[in-house]
């Protein structure tokens, strides 16, 4: 851990304007009429987004909730997709991490009504457990590589 790491921060300014600016590249029309048959270099058919999917970290909620708003789709939370670790802290750079809870159900019905969240996630945090170890990691990426 860093010293002056937060365990679940807030998007910075920095951040925010960033997904502001990825949003307006998103948005930006496209012909989708013509379906180019070979690489699309310029974008000329638009992305095509038709699903958004975020981790339950809260930064990664609140750049998928400018997207989602900008593009007019709703926005799925996945429990396994988050930073190395998961939700953890340390009081010292050299200090064994520990877990901790993360926001739970009531915290993101209330701040992200939109936001869909997993049918297990309860009221004790979505994270709650201890630090992921190394050897958990492979795993957990094979799930979500799955679905």
């Amino acid at each position: 851990s860093v010293r002056g790491r937060s365990e679940d921060p807030s998007l910075t300014e920095a951040g925010r304007l960033q997904g502001e600016k990825l949003a307006a590249l998103l948005t930006r029309p496209g012909q989708p009429s013509a379906v180019p048959q070979e690489y699309d270099g310029q974008n000329v058919t638009g992305f095509h987004i038709t699903h958004l999917y975020c981790s339950l970290m809260l930064r990664a909620v609140q750049t998928g909730t400018i997207l989602a708003q900008a593009l007019g789709l709703s926005l799925a939370a996945w429990e396994d997709v988050h930073e190395v670790g998961g939700i953890h802290w340390s009081e010292e750079e050299e200090g064994e991490p520990s877990g901790r809870p993360g926001k739970n159900r009531a915290y993101y019905e209330e701040h992200y009504p939109h936001l869909g969240l997993p049918a297990d996630l309860g009221e004790e945090g979505w994270w709650a457990r201890p630090f992921e170890p190394r050897e958990e990691r492979p795993g957990r990426a094979a799930r979500r590589a799955s679905r």
